[in-house]
């Protein structure tokens, strides 16, 4: 897993650019969370709010909050799709998102409904590795 200054970036996710991440279980189905980026800048998470398993999201579509001591933020889903599962133990103790963004942190599962289509549309690869490089430098400008 790449490491960009502080920000650790995985070639095998898939991103969107609003900082959540996409990965595709070998069911189908497909877990998702925040970046390491979003986890790191935001501050210590305090609280999670997010939808009911059975909930449909939409690619891009806010699906919940977070919550911390500097600002609220909305979470964007990466594809469009049912929820099957919700990390628990996140909504228990928030600050999972910050220590393990990757693993225990992960938020939400779905099951998807145009993955061939909405796929190509999410950063991956290099390509992920270069949009956090411009993000860096853009939150350093400011």
């Amino acid at each position: 897993m790449p490491r960009i200054g502080q920000y650790w970036v995985s070639t095998e996710l898939y991103y969107t650019t609003e900082h959540t991440w996409a990965r595709i279980q070998e069911n189908g189905t497909v877990k998702v969370g925040v970046d390491d980026f979003a986890s790191k800048t935001a501050g210590k998470i305090l609280f999670v709010e997010m939808p009911e398993i059975g909930k449909e999201v939409e690619y891009m579509k806010p699906f919940g909050e977070i919550e911390t001591s500097k600002w609220i933020g909305e979470l964007y889903s990466p594809l469009t799709g049912r929820i099957v599962a919700l990390n628990k133990e996140v909504l228990e103790k928030p600050q999972l998102m910050n220590e393990d963004p990757y693993g225990a942190g992960w938020l939400i599962e779905i099951q998807p409904v145009k993955v061939n289509e909405e796929i190509p549309k999410l950063l991956h690869g290099e390509k992920a590795v270069e949009w956090l490089k411009k993000e860096i430098e853009v939150r350093k400008k400011k």
